[in-house]
């Protein structure tokens, strides 16, 4: 008999600094348009199901994390994104 876990499908990508969902863009815009498709795939149709009710950018070590708390069916999250790499390039390009 073969038992599976009602755990297994739980995604936990973003939900702690250690698990932040890489963002591999170059530009603020295209990070933003980035967060926006990963949460609206994951938890469908902004507005909604879900509403954002604030976000920060902040260092963590050697990261950028840019963490968006949001509201999924009335409940409190915070969904953490590394945009280290699109930082990085728009400090390369002069852009910040």
């Amino acid at each position: 008999m073969t038992y599976v876990s009602e755990f297994e499908d739980i995604d936990l990508a973003g939900l702690t600094p250690s698990l932040a969902v890489p963002v591999e863009v170059a530009t603020s815009e295209q990070a933003i348009a980035f967060e926006r498709d990963y949460l609206e795939k994951r938890f469908g149709a902004y507005g909604l199901r879900w509403q954002l009710a604030f976000q920060s950018l902040s260092p963590s070590g050697k990261r950028w994390l840019d963490q968006l708390h949001i509201v999924v069916d009335g409940q409190r999250l915070c969904i953490y994104f590394d945009v280290t790499k699109a930082i990085e390039k728009q400090a390369t390009n002069g852009l910040i």
